[in-house]
């Protein structure tokens, strides 16, 4: 077995999560950048995301190109929650914002001219 393919802590998926999901309040104020700055609602899910670029990095030194891949692919960290804050047992993941931007940013005026309104005609 290559050390492309084992993680790092041994085991065949990485640590097992085995906490209970914690509802979060969609609405609450939630700090971030060490406290200089305050959102009005809850980020931390969104937010998460950081600590998958930085598994990649980690990963990526540590030639470990497969798992880099699955966190890039498949995402970690960051968590998915309903509108009432309970978590949907799935997670964000980076190769999602580009492979899903076309549903997520559907609506999005600036998406939609860059798309369809700076297209190259032999597209």
């Amino acid at each position: 077995c290559s050390s492309d393919e084992t993680p790092d802590d041994g085991t065949p998926n990485g640590p097992v999560d085995i906490k209970p999901e914690i509802p979060v309040s969609p609405e609450e104020p939630m700090p971030i950048s060490n406290g200089l700055y305050v959102a009005t609602n809850y980020v931390g899910d969104r937010s998460a995301i950081s600590l998958d670029v930085q598994e990649i990095r980690e990963r990526m030194k540590a030639k470990k190109f497969k798992r880099a891949k699955e966190y890039y692919n498949e995402g970690e960290n960051s968590k998915i929650y309903d509108e009432n804050g309970i978590p949907t047992g799935e997670l964000r993941s980076i190769a999602g914002f580009s492979t899903e931007s076309s549903v997520t940013m559907r609506s999005d005026p600036t998406y939609n001219l860059f798309v369809y309104g700076l297209s190259d005609e032999k597209q």
